[in-house]
């Protein structure tokens, strides 16, 4: 229930008992007009101060609600069934870890799910083609690549078609798939080309999807294959590799004490496995951190 929505509940609980005791008190309400009529000036004042009152009131509400709504639309457009992520230094650490948690699951989660991303800048066309010659070619300074294997994003979370890869083909070794923010700032669709740079290097892919910027579209701008990232030599480029977590549930619902609930299971999976040290010495911070990014 939204803060306007109560506000309004108060003011009939207070407002209706008060018009009813107008209706049935002729005295009062005689009176009542009588002071307005002897006293016009400071009747105006009142009436405004409250209505101005009751605007300032009202647009704060207004404000807080938006601001509100805002916040926590990101968790549907940037994250969608992703609750919980687990850094790490390398990808091959990312998977061993998803290898354990899948081995021996929790209760809670339904989704497991090594992630690799790297900030690069990104342009409309080929190096060759027209657009890349052309003054006004679109360019984005900086956006998110993430690779993944489709297959397992396919079945990740309860509902892998609305937020994941769910019925989304693999691109292969040179497609991509692209939120419709990025095709719209590139001002391209599939089958369009685009190149990517990065420190010493340029990858000119094809647009084989374009999915709605929510859940993982939203979480990467643009994402290739595993077998395809692995491929595009990106020298000097600082790779964010993650094990993402989905936790049994809606979408909003996954927050509190079930997320920590099943921080401490995973945890506890992590540490009674053989490779425990291993991945705990893989984190950057030399133990097991795992971020409830819904509610950082």
């Amino acid at each position: 229930m939204s803060a306007l929505t109560i506000l309004a509940i108060i003011a009939a609980v207070i407002g209706v008992p008060a018009l009813i005791d107008m209706i049935v008190r002729g005295d009062l309400r005689r009176m009542g007009i009588r002071n307005i009529v002897r006293r016009p000036f400071e009747t105006g004042l009142i009436i405004v101060g409250s209505a101005l009152g009751t605007a300032i009131i009202a647009a704060a509400l207004m404000v807080g609600d938006t601001f509100e709504n805002s916040i926590r639309d990101i968790a549907r457009t940037n994250l969608g069934e992703i609750d919980l992520v687990v850094e790490l230094e390398t990808f091959e650490d990312a998977q061993s870890l998803a290898a354990v948690v899948n081995a021996a699951p929790p209760s809670q989660l339904d989704g497991v799910l090594p992630i690799r991303s790297v900030a690069v800048a990104a342009a409309a066309g080929a190096q060759d083609d027209a657009i890349a010659a052309s003054p006004d070619r679109p360019v984005e300074p900086a956006i998110s690549v993430g690779a993944v294997d489709f297959a397992q994003a396919a079945n990740f979370g309860s509902q892998p078609n609305q937020w994941a890869f769910g019925g989304v083909a693999d691109p292969g070794l040179d497609g991509a798939v692209i939120n419709d923010r990025l095709a719209e700032d590139l001002e391209i669709g599939v089958g369009d080309a685009l190149t990517l740079f990065a420190v010493g290097s340029e990858v000119e892919l094809t647009v084989s999807a374009v999915n709605e910027t929510v859940g993982l579209s939203g979480f990467s701008d643009l994402w290739v294959s595993t077998a395809l990232f692995d491929q595009l030599g990106l020298p000097g480029s600082v790779t964010f590799d993650v094990v993402a977590l989905s936790i049994d549930g809606t979408l909003f619902d996954t927050t509190g004490e079930i997320v920590e609930e099943t921080a401490d299971a995973v945890t506890a999976t992590v540490l009674t496995s053989p490779m425990s040290e291993e991945l705990v010495g893989a984190s950057p911070a030399e133990e097991l951190l795992i971020d409830p990014i819904k509610q950082s």
